[in-house]
């Protein structure tokens, strides 16, 4: 049984930061717990659930779309959040006398745990590096399939090397077959010198640098383009340009918890590890290390309970959960993500105690709130948004034509008021619309979409000539919104084409 804190022997592992072996199982006596290690694994449980819950769904999407590095990122994350939730479920006390070795599955994280944090980070070094190629303002066409199989092989060989170095490395690294703490589960036991230092401890840092830097250029070309089309994009009744808007969001967000959180957050950690391992100039020798006496041999397995450990190495598992849950801001939000979050929920049983799950979320579009925005949707009956369902560029921001009544829309002869035949084709750069025959069943189906009746072939001939007679210069749009003769009548919808 374990010795209490009043006979309880001098603990000759101190030197080495253990508390005992899992040999011996001497260490602190009952209670085991505390409020404050209570709390804590309740938070990593609780934390560890929610980051595995929210970061499914953008690791299947990422994947979807080829997203090579953030692929990488979300499973790195499902890995060690899942290694984090259970083994604070496995040793959630420090009574040690019935703590489980953890034959092979300590075994299997000792050797990947390092590897897997050094995979994440360099992931997100990844990510920036590849928005910052794709808004480049040398290119503007999408990548073939060869170059998208190009850039993910080099992306792999981006995210893998170092892991995969470090991974061949870890038996030269170390010393002991590893080490259990209270709430934090197993891990290896390196030996500080110049190995460790380099091969482990310096990657991080500098991948973290990286990805800071590609998050300014990517935020920075980004800004030019966005100066560049945030006009036009504002034209098109604040669609275009609430998509611009979470781009812009998303990006900035991305660029923010690049500078301000990950990379500070690092730098702390090199800077702890750094001076916990100083001064980094121990001798190394194979043969003592693996060989000798204990704790230097590939037998050893220690117990370190939550009196022997620090702050950091209590809480250094909830970054990897926190990061899971921030990465739901980005790449979660989504109509298609929320509604794979609802399938989710939907699995678990939970659409008898709430029913709206059930129902498809389908997103409403937000409308431009300034006076413009307000003048053209009342100037264009219902606005751009049906113009958008129902033609639309495939893969384009911009709508190309909108919805028009064909009630009264009789074919139309070439204008006899119009002095010389104006080329729609050749004014727009776009293929005129086709207008099909006035039908019966026609008129019914979409009469609906226009409040206002239009206005006959002579109207629309005359409006026209008036227009262009006072106009030096060739109008892009033949059909302008109303002058002020016909302001007093009914708002009239013409057939609209923007220019891509």
């Amino acid at each position: 049984m374990a010795s209490t804190n009043s006979t309880q022997p001098v603990n000759k592992w101190a030197l080495f930061g253990f508390t005992t072996t899992s040999e011996e199982r001497i260490g602190p006596g009952p209670p085991y717990t505390h409020p404050a290690l209570q709390v804590n694994l309740f938070f990593r449980v609780f934390l560890g659930i929610v980051s595995l819950f929210v970061t499914w769904v953008p690791a299947r999407l990422l994947w979807r779309n080829g997203e090579f590095g953030g692929t990488v990122l979300c499973v790195m994350l499902l890995v060690l959040n899942l290694q984090t939730v259970i083994n604070a479920l496995i040793w959630r006390d420090d009574n040690v006398e019935t703590w489980w070795a953890g034959y092979g599955w300590c075994d299997i994280q000792a050797y990947s745990n390092f590897a897997l944090h050094t995979a994440f980070n360099i992931s997100l070094f990844e990510i920036m590096r590849g928005l910052a190629s794709k808004v480049a303002l040398d290119r503007a066409v999408k990548l073939t399939r060869s170059e998208r199989r190009r850039q993910r092989i080099v992306s792999a060989l981006v995210i893998f090397t170092f892991p995969v170095i470090q991974v061949i490395l870890i038996y030269f690294a170390t010393f002991g077959r590893y080490n259990i703490s209270t709430l934090v589960g197993c891990d290896a036991v390196y030996y500080p010198n110049w190995i460790f230092l380099v091969f482990y401890i310096l990657p991080t840092p500098i991948f973290a640098v990286g990805a800071a830097y590609m998050a300014g250029v990517t935020f920075y070309r980004y800004r030019k383009i966005d100066k560049a089309t945030r006009d036009v994009a504002r034209s098109q009744d604040g669609v275009a340009a609430a998509r611009q808007e979470r781009v812009r969001k998303k990006l900035y967000f991305m660029t923010l918890f690049c500078i301000i959180v990950v990379l500070p957050l690092i730098m702390v950690l090199l800077f702890r590890n750094i001076v916990q391992g100083a001064p980094w100039n121990l001798p190394y020798d194979f043969y003592a290390l693996h060989f000798g006496p204990d704790p230097l041999n590939i037998y050893f397995i220690s117990f370190t309970t939550s009196d022997m450990m620090d702050f950091p190495s209590l809480a250094i598992s909830f970054i990897a959960e926190l990061a899971g849950i921030a990465v739901f801001i980005p790449f979660g939000t989504t109509p298609e993500a929320l509604n794979m979050y609802r399938k989710l929920l939907l699995a678990f049983g939970l659409g008898y105690i709430f029913p709206g799950l059930r129902e498809e979320y389908v997103p409403r579009p937000k409308r431009g709130s300034s006076l413009w925005s307000s003048f053209t949707r009342s100037l264009r009956g219902k606005g751009l948004l049906s113009s958008i369902t129902t033609f639309t560029r495939k893969d384009s921001l911009l709508p190309t034509a909108e919805q028009v009544s064909l009630t009264s829309r009789p074919d139309r002869a070439p204008s006899s008021s119009v002095t010389q035949p104006r080329n729609m084709a050749m004014d727009t750069e776009l293929v005129p619309i086709q207008y099909p025959e006035k039908t019966a069943a026609g008129s019914s189906s979409v009469s609906h979409h226009n409040p206002w009746p239009d206005l006959s072939a002579a109207e629309i001939d005359a409006a026209t000539a008036q227009v262009e007679a006072g106009s030096s210069h060739r109008l892009r749009n033949p059909f302008p919104f109303p002058t002020l003769v016909s302001i007093a009548k009914p708002p009239v919808r013409f057939p609209s084409l923007s220019i891509p």
